[in-house]
């Protein structure tokens, strides 16, 4: 599992949520990098627009810039 790692976790590319291999609910494939999510609902997201999510560092997925809200709906909160 090759994704940018931060305490020896992944980091779900939509959310930014931080997870251990074992807490990883859906993967997806896009140019040959695996990208591990923590809902199938961040999975669809990535998969609808990739390049929206992969644009963002890490920093800013950390930052509070994306993830969940009250209705699990996922997405950059500008």
């Amino acid at each position: 599992m090759r994704q940018r790692r931060r305490e020896g976790k992944l980091a779900d590319p939509v959310c930014g949520m931080r997870l251990h291999s074992y807490e990883v609910v859906a993967t997806a494939r896009h140019h040959g990098k695996v990208y591990y999510f923590c809902s199938h609902i961040c999975k669809h997201a990535f998969e609808e627009d990739p390049c929206r999510y992969l644009k963002r560092g890490l920093g800013d997925m950390l930052s509070g810039k994306g993830g969940h809200d009250e209705r699990g709906k996922t997405g950059l909160r500008v």
